[in-house]
């Protein structure tokens, strides 16, 4: 994809938007799902995680279900002959390579 504003390094946009099969995004907006996606990442996962390839993945994939979600503020995806498809609410692989929900390690205090 070519002229992306390139958001913070936790995220890689141009694999977001190869992932989507992006060819020509609207690029204020998913910078803005980017930025937004790494400022979770950075508040949810300790920063000594942050280049890990499992973080950058979770993050890639969360960038991708927000891009999809800006469609469908119900949540429904489509329908179809089998009845509504939404986007998932919550996806626990991302929240596994985040490190995050109840894959949070555990802590005290």
């Amino acid at each position: 994809v070519q002229g992306i504003i390139m958001a913070l390094s936790i995220i890689d946009q141009e694999a977001v938007a190869k992932q989507l099969g992006l060819t020509d995004p609207d690029k204020e907006r998913f910078k803005a799902i980017c930025d937004a996606v790494h400022a979770l990442v950075e508040a949810w996962v300790p920063t000594t995680q942050h280049d890990s390839a499992a973080v950058k993945l979770g993050a890639e994939m969360l960038a991708a279900r927000l891009w999809r979600r800006r469609q469908s503020s119900t949540g429904v995806e489509t329908l179809g002959d089998i009845g509504t498809i939404y986007v998932a609410r919550y996806d626990p692989d991302i929240a596994q390579l985040l490190g995050i929900g109840s894959y949070a390690p555990p802590s005290v205090g």
